[in-house]
């Protein structure tokens, strides 16, 4: 069951993100006790392509704006 949802938004961050998720997956807590959302806005660098390398070995949701919406 999971317990907490850690969400992460970003736009063109991705040797920030590698990094934390790096981090978050390295913890000790078991990994079916939280989830990691990520919410790209619409990055234009290889940022997809990092998250889509490593979605297969963890638990993490995908979501992305294909265009840029900003902070309303």
């Amino acid at each position: 069951m999971v317990e907490a949802s850690i969400i992460i938004p970003t736009y063109n961050r991705k040797s920030i993100l590698e990094k934390c998720l790096k981090a978050l997956f390295n913890q000790n807590c078991p990994k079916d006790k939280y989830e990691i959302i990520l919410i790209d806005d619409g990055s234009t660098d290889d940022t997809r392509t990092m998250i889509e390398s490593l979605s297969p070995s963890c638990k993490l949701k995908y979501l992305r704006n294909e265009k840029r919406m900003g902070v309303p």
